[in-house]
């Protein structure tokens, strides 16, 4: 059997009741927390219980015998990963029912959430900026501004294997490869955006 699942607070509870039997060795001090569960005392009225009690006896025996892990805890604004679509967003609201309504629409259950790496949040942020432009990520169309220590334009695209961006700058024309313009350019202006040119 896999491990089961615990609330942060449930974790804590268990680990707090595993230290009040610290001298005892874990597996007769599984038992002896198995068996005050089962048939609790007084002592399981105790706030510092509350937690484990909450806890269905089931759940809590598993827990001892083959592990937990802690649910990873989610807020409004957390960057999320969909782990069955990929879909990459932001947390609008949480619901009672375990489900989270996410800023690329509808909702899902928490469960099947992650939180997602900065990495991801980057590319996402990316592709959100590009697509707000009506562009694909880096796709570039004759008449763009990209700026360096200078503004230079694309004047041709060339797709033969790699993607050769042509501008035209100070030093007349250059030839280079998407990926060098991806480290060294920024986007100063879309073609579309150009107020020095009219419609062709």
């Amino acid at each position: 059997m896999e491990k089961v699942k615990l609330t942060r607070e449930q974790a804590e509870a268990i680990e707090y009741l595993k230290n009040l039997l610290s001298d005892t060795s874990e597996r007769k001090r599984n038992l002896q927390l198995i068996n005050e569960k089962l048939d609790p005392d007084y002592h399981w009225e105790s706030p510092n219980f509350k937690a484990a009690n909450e806890i269905p006896d089931d759940i809590f025996i598993a827990a001892l015998h083959y592990g937990y892990e802690v649910e990873p805890e989610f807020k409004v604004g957390d960057w999320v990963v969909s782990v069955k679509t990929g879909f990459v967003g932001t947390i609008l609201d949480i619901f009672s029912d375990g489900m989270a309504h996410l800023s690329w629409g509808g909702s899902v259950a928490i469960k099947n959430l992650r939180h997602a790496t900065p990495e991801e949040i980057q590319q996402e942020k990316e592709r959100r900026w590009w697509s707000k432009h009506g562009r694909e990520v880096w796709e570039l169309k004759r008449g763009d501004i990209l700026s360096f220590h200078e503004s230079l334009e694309v004047y041709n695209i060339e797709e033969a294997g790699h993607n050769f961006i042509f501008v035209n700058g100070a030093n007349g024309k250059v030839r280079y490869e998407l990926e060098q313009v991806k480290k060294l350019f920024k986007i100063a202006c879309f073609a579309e955006d150009r107020k020095d040119i009219g419609d062709n």
